[in-house]
């Protein structure tokens, strides 16, 4: 009866009908598993959810068509039941009574798609109880469960194509560097579908005192009267990133459930200053529909297919760290958690091959979505999906099936016992066929094929791949069997592909960034200009006083007043200085400041020319402020000049009248004004000299020069005209 409930709940069948190969073996040919008199088919434990449906009907159809088995395909909510269903419990899935005991016979016989990191303790407690029967890991699928932040591919297209960002990087979202936000939804529009804060992981006091603890944010959180630490929340349903609460410029980023990830999230936004407005979506049906709606980033793990439609792209962020996160700091990647198969303990004297082929039985990301898209695309069964993968991929599986040293591609031999790859079957013990892992391709050799790891200059980030991928422009690899290549440092580019190395930029330059990929984005460094003509060419001097040259300063670019960086990298003329168009570098300094205004060489103030901003044009003479026209000067001069000069023949015999010993009244005022005179002389001679005095003092110093006979502010030029020489000749006079 127990036997009878336990097959009614969990065995799916499937109809005489089906079959995938044309050559196929029959159904009616196909074996049972034969154990002390008892006859019975294969177990096929699956993973109730989309990629194990896939996993596991894929390792069905083979082990039914290929190798000749009968197989009962049995169905189960978790990893945890599969545990207990290959240990032979008669009820795995009833969490209060697994159904195991003593003297236990399994009919689960091998399951795919187990995440095994994620039931440790569970895994182990097993092994503790039922050594008898207890489950073989077979180890990695060939592909690793991950979650962390995406963004679908759309998004990353239109920030690229717009701007050139390619927002894959977690740099790429940093303020300090980029204004991502620009190109995300607003957050506020999506609030009817989120949840409050207060049904959301931002009350979780735990975790958001140690997100206090990590990042020192007390602007983020809230203390409760009871001493609980809370996020902050912002209109209702948003905690926001440090870098955006003051101007709101956040772009959101939406989880699931209560806020799944968020506890790493929220400190990788405050640590890698991103302007991250978090959000926790209502209902599992917003959470799916708002990334294909708008433009946003989300969390997602991955294999799963809620969100393969928009081909997602993930957020790369520095790999995990296993001690930092130990002591509670997420800004590194969580641990990826792998993706297992499991056989039962007495699979390998029951049908040794099935326990071969499942060793070798490895699928990649890649094919699992291809499996899971392909269903959700054609609305067609597992069945038929796992099916049509199989016809268009008959080398992979081929592999699969026994034959310990015959290797496909994208498959080498390994020496099991060695634990590492080999590239001879000289002797062909402990001799088998693995999946190429990621640093490796596959090449062959004879009618098998090695694993050879990826030469300096090139990578592979996949695993069971034909080839190595040279590395991109602006990286290199100096390493053998690597998985990716590293980028270009500052003061280094790389213009080529499939390098072992980058080229040092030209002496005394350097780049603004990481992975430059030409000579060109090599620039002097700041402080210093390029004084030759090519943008490929270097010859950086230091910049003298009155110049500001930031990175890259050319001279090009100070006589031109524009950069390709754009206006903060534009070299310039400081105000108080000038420097002639055809000398640019030679920089002449103005008393008063004022009257050169900076900026590109040759520019003065209020219409001045010359060197150092020293003339009106002709019939314009300087007020104090800006050139103007002559006008009522011409009369002041012609009036002024025989007055100033009567009055030169009076003072002659007014200052040698009879001397008194008591001046009188009106000779105290006469040598009070002469005092007076002189004093203003002396501010005018301290405006004269080198030194730095405040713009008020030298706009006042410069009003009093007309005291020390300084008469160019009372137009004299009207008079001498532009000509240097009569200018200088009517100052004497």
């Amino acid at each position: 009866m127990e036997l009878f409930t336990w097959l009614f709940l969990y065995v799916t069948p499937l109809t005489s009908s089906d079959r995938c190969f044309s050559d196929g073996i029959p159904e009616g040919e196909r074996a049972n598993l034969v154990s002390q008199g008892s006859s019975y088919p294969v177990g096929n434990w699956v993973n109730g959810w989309d990629a194990g449906f896939a996993a596991g009907e894929v390792a069905e159809i083979l082990l039914k068509e290929k190798l000749g088995y009968n197989v009962t395909q049995k169905v189960g909510p978790n990893t945890v039941d599969a545990f207990y269903a290959l240990a032979g419990c008669r009820t795995p899935t009833n969490v209060t009574d697994r159904g195991c005991g003593p003297d236990m016979t399994t009919r689960v016989h091998l399951s795919t798609e187990g995440w095994t990191g994620g039931y440790a303790t569970v895994w182990d407690d097993v092994q503790t109880a039922y050594p008898a029967t207890a489950p073989r890991n077979l180890g990695n699928m060939g592909y690793t469960g991950t979650a962390t932040s995406y963004i679908s591919s759309s998004l990353q297209e239109f920030a690229y194509s717009s701007e050139g960002y390619s927002l894959d990087f977690y740099r790429d979202y940093s303020v300090a560097w980029r204004d991502p936000a620009k190109f995300f939804t607003v957050p506020n529009q999506v609030t009817s579908k989120l949840r409050p804060c207060d049904e959301t992981i931002l009350v979780d006091s735990v975790q958001m005192n140690n997100y206090l603890k990590q990042t020192g944010d007390h602007d983020g959180v809230t203390i409760q009267g009871n001493g609980d630490v809370h996020a902050r929340c912002f209109d209702g349903h948003f905690w926001r990133a440090p870098v955006c609460r003051s101007n709101s410029a956040c772009l959101l980023y939406l989880t699931g459930g209560a806020g799944w990830g968020g506890d790493e999230l929220l400190q990788k936004a405050t640590f890698f200053h991103m302007p991250i407005a978090w959000a926790a979506a209502k209902a599992w049906s917003d959470f799916t529909s708002i990334p294909s709606e708008l433009n946003v980033t989300f969390f997602w793990w991955v294999p799963d297919p809620t969100f393969l439609r928009l081909a997602p792209v993930p957020i790369v962020f520095p790999p995990h760290d296993r001690k930092a996160w130990k002591r509670g700091d997420r800004r590194s990647l969580s641990k990826g958690i792998s993706i297992d198969k499991y056989i039962s303990k007495d699979l390998a004297s029951l049908a040794p091959d099935i326990e071969e082929f499942m060793k070798a039985y490895l699928l990649d990301m890649e094919d699992v979505n291809s499996i899971m898209l392909k269903k959700m695309n054609s609305d067609m069964s597992y069945f038929d999906a796992a099916c049509e993968w199989l016809h268009a991929n008959n080398e992979i599986w081929q592999a699969w099936l026994p034959d310990k040293t015959k290797c496909f591609e994208r498959f080498g031999l390994y020496n099991e016992k060695e634990e590492r790859y080999v590239e001879s079957r000289a002797d062909p013990t402990h001799l088998a066929c693995h999946a190429c892992p990621p640093g490796f391709h596959s090449q062959s050799l004879e009618d098998t094929h090695i694993c050879l790891p990826c030469s300096p200059g090139s990578y592979q980030v996949s695993g069971a791949s034909l080839a190595c991928d040279p590395c991109p422009l602006g990286e290199y690899q100096d390493e053998t069997g690597s998985i990716s290549c590293k980028r270009c440092g500052f003061g280094e580019y790389q213009n080529a592909t499939g390098q072992s190395s980058c080229s040092p930029c030209p002496a005394g330059t350097t780049t603004l960034g990481f992975h430059s990929q030409s000579i060109n984005d090599c620039g002097c460094k700041d402080e210093t200009i390029n004084v030759l003509s090519s943008s490929s060419n270097f010859e950086c001097q230091r910049c003298g006083e009155g110049l500001r040259c930031p990175f890259g300063s050319s001279i090009e670019s100070l006589t031109q007043g524009e950069a390709d960086l754009g206006d903060d990298y534009v070299p310039e003329v400081l105000q108080g200085y000038v420097s002639h168009p055809e000398d640019p570098l030679k920089i002449f300094e103005c008393r008063p400041a004022n009257l050169c205004s900076g900026g590109t060489p040759g520019q003065c103030a209020g219409g001045l020319s010359g060197l150092p901003c020293a003339s009106c044009e002709e019939g314009k003479a300087w007020s104090g402020t800006k050139c103007e026209e002559c006008g009522a000067n011409w009369v002041g001069w012609a009036v002024g000049t025989p007055v100033a000069a009567t009055g030169l023949i009076g003072a002659y015999y007014f200052v040698n009248t009879e001397v008194m010993t008591k001046a009188s009244a009106f000779q105290a005022c006469l040598m009070a004004a002469g005092i007076a005179v002189n004093a203003f002389q002396s501010l005018a001679i301290f405006g004269m000299m080198t030194v730095k005095w405040t713009p008020k003092f030298e706009s006042a110093s410069s009003g009093l020069s007309v005291f020390v006979l300084d008469v160019e502010i009372l137009g004299i030029t009207c008079v001498t005209g532009p000509s240097n020489f009569l200018r200088f000749l009517g100052s004497c006079l």
